[in-house]
């Protein structure tokens, strides 16, 4: 899991991305405390299909919380 910050944000989903899934990292979860100003969303995921992340579906609630689950960790995420 990845904490946005003004520093890193744009650098953890683009070129951290690209490393992680050459490493074979199954799921790439994004985590931006300021509700998607470092990342674009609050919450992301990505699942690692064919050398490549696809996005795992993260629902939105009220426009305020938003829930993804990680089928690897067995564990929900929330925003």
């Amino acid at each position: 899991m990845e904490v946005g910050s003004r520093s890193t944000g744009r650098r953890d989903y683009t070129v951290k991305g690209e490393d992680y899934a050459a490493l074979g990292i199954r799921e790439y979860w994004h985590f931006d405390p300021s509700g998607g100003e470092y990342h674009d969303r609050p919450l992301v995921g990505d699942t690692l299909t064919d050398g490549e992340y696809v996005p795992i579906e993260v629902v939105a609630e009220s426009g305020e919380r938003h829930q993804g689950y990680s089928e690897i960790l067995e564990l929900e995420l929330w925003w």
